[in-house]
């Protein structure tokens, strides 16, 4: 057959070249009777498909040394092109991979590398090859863990593992390394191979994250509102230390709880309505305030503020809290007091109507009356002493006389009524003795002991008004509804305050009853009392207990 029909088209070519380069040596080849030539070729198989052959061409020669002819032996040499086709392959893949590979001999030296590589450490490949493996590793990395790596390939094994490895500039680069051996067709190593693949931005990054995560854990932990973070079925993955002070437990006993527990009853059906319709995407109010139940049992109020999140993968809700429980009180409190006031006010306007129709009545039936008759007396010693009655004159003088002291009295009377002129001139400590008299003096059925334990000159001018209002509304009261039969008044000071407690052993009632009543008819009297020693920066406390009698201890501070 041709050349063409047994020889591939590439492999035809290089026999031409091979026959023209030696014909053109025509003189050298019929001199060298030694002369062959090796040659791989592609032949074609006749199925058609091609076959890798080695060939050893050879001179035929007759017995005179002429040239008759070639001889050619041929070996298949497919599994050899195939692995080195394979060969080539990867090493175009080495070259360009873009992880740092090298190779080193038994004891460690490195006798490849690839570009990247180069690229990575800064090193070109003259510099590289001959170095020890080593060498390159930063000394930050503990000689342990050195000598690990190399028992473990010595052995025949894969290593695997994170390495600092050092540039040619000195700096560090953080790798993930695999390590491992290479064998010969008998199994024994001949050399280690190493891939390599920079993390450094990795591993700042994975560091700036702990950074984060530790800063904001810090802030979570350390934040004044309560934190939480609940699963789809209510039960409570974390809680910050703040949530667990608030509702009276430690974090460990928080987790996996429901969060419905720490909700008084009669608001856990709406919160549980708010935390379903917020799952599902439905509208609802981004904070509200409810009752809650600590560990203890005691009610609190709070203000939660929640939000869906993803946690660990998964639908949960993240809480804010916020104990809301002082301030709840304070405007309940606050409340109280604008109630009371305007009860107060109102009782105030029915007071002073009260009190202008007690003067107007005084005033008309006892003044009104003594003047009137005064009027008529001098009218008759008018007509007297016309008539030269002047005896009868001097009598109805002497007469009238005795009236006009009467109408002194009575005009002393409803003066110390208002305000005690004696308050200003003899001071509170007089005062209070003579307001027990007259006291006394209507009431006689009820014994009245003073204790007065300080000076006159130890109580702050702005306060006697103040007390002397309180115990005079004290007695009225004792007088018109506790049946008491004794009554104690004491005063006294210490270093820091003035204390004023009246006492009686009275029927008493019930204190809350009578602030909740709040209607015009009763409690304007405490409600005075109580105004008038705020006003003053004081405080006002009344104890009473049914059949045993009545407490009211009234303080002010010295300063």
């Amino acid at each position: 057959q041709r050349l063409q029909d047994v020889l591939t088209p590439s492999s035809l070519v290089l026999v031409k070249e091979l026959i023209e380069e030696e014909y053109s040596k025509k003189e050298t080849i019929f001199a060298n009777h030694s002369w062959s030539k090796t040659l791989e070729l592609e032949l074609k198989r006749k199925d058609g498909s091609s076959v890798w052959t080695e060939i050893n061409v050879s001179l035929i020669r007759d017995s005179d040394g002429q040239i008759k002819g070639f001889l050619g032996v041929t070996r298949d040499i497919s599994e050899r092109k195939r692995a080195e086709t394979e060969i080539i392959r990867l090493a175009s893949v080495i070259e360009q991979a873009s992880e740092s590979i090298a190779i080193t001999d038994t004891r460690g030296k490195i006798i490849y590398v690839n570009p990247f590589f180069e690229k990575t450490s800064g090193y070109n490949k003259e510099e590289l090859l001959g170095k020890n493996f080593c060498t390159l590793i930063s000394q930050d990395i503990k000689e342990a863990r050195i000598h690990k790596l190399w028992e473990t390939i010595s052995h025949g094994n894969l290593w695997k593992g994170t390495l600092v490895n050092k540039r040619r500039d000195g700096t560090t680069y953080h790798e993930n390394v695999i390590v491992f051996p290479i064998r010969n067709k008998i199994g024994k190593v001949i050399n280690y191979a190493a891939i390599k693949r920079d993390i450094t931005e990795e591993v700042k990054a994975a560091e700036a994250l702990r950074q984060s995560e530790r800063k904001y854990s810090a802030l979570v932990e350390n934040s004044l509102t309560g934190i939480y973070i609940s699963n789809k079925e209510g039960r409570i993955l974390y809680a910050n230390c703040k949530f667990a002070e608030i509702f009276g437990y430690s974090k460990q006993e928080l987790i996996g709880i429901p969060k419905s527990r720490l909700i008084h009853p009669e608001f856990r059906k709406m919160v549980e309505d708010i935390r379903y319709k917020r799952l599902a995407g439905t509208n609802v109010p981004l904070s509200y305030e409810v009752a809650g139940v600590k560990k203890t049992g005691e009610m609190i109020w709070v203000k939660m503020r929640n939000t869906c999140i993803c946690y660990n993968g998964e639908q949960a809700i993240l809480g804010n809290v916020v104990e809301i429980t002082k301030r709840r009180k304070m405007e309940e409190a606050l409340r109280r007091s604008e109630s009371e006031l305007k009860m107060l006010y109102s009782k105030l306007l029915m007071a002073q109507e009260e009190e202008r129709k007690r003067i107007a009545w005084e005033l008309h039936d006892g003044l009104g009356q003594s003047l009137t008759a005064i009027k008529f007396g001098i009218e008759n010693v008018l007509e007297l002493l016309e008539k030269k009655k002047s005896t009868m004159a001097t009598r109805t003088l002497q007469n009238m006389v005795l009236m006009v002291q009467n109408a002194i009295d009575e005009v002393r009377k409803t003066s110390m009524g208002l305000r005690p002129s004696m308050l200003d001139d003899l001071g509170i400590v007089a005062t209070i003795s003579w307001l027990c008299r007259e006291f006394n003096k209507i009431h006689t059925d009820i014994q009245i002991e003073r204790k007065i334990n300080l000076r006159e000159t130890e109580i702050p001018e702005i306060l006697k008004t103040n007390i002397f209002r309180v115990i005079q509304e004290a007695l009225n009261n004792i007088a018109k509804h506790s049946k008491a039969n004794y009554v104690s008044i004491e005063l006294e000071q210490n270093d820091r305050e003035i204390k004023l407690l009246i006492k009686d052993n009275g029927k008493g009632f019930d204190v809350n009853k009578t602030r909740l009543k709040g209607n015009l008819r009763g409690g304007f009297g405490l409600a005075s009392m109580k105004e008038r020693t705020k006003f003053l920066k004081g405080d006002f406390h009344i104890e009473s207990v049914i059949n045993k009698g009545t407490t009211i201890v009234c303080t002010w501070p010295l300063h």
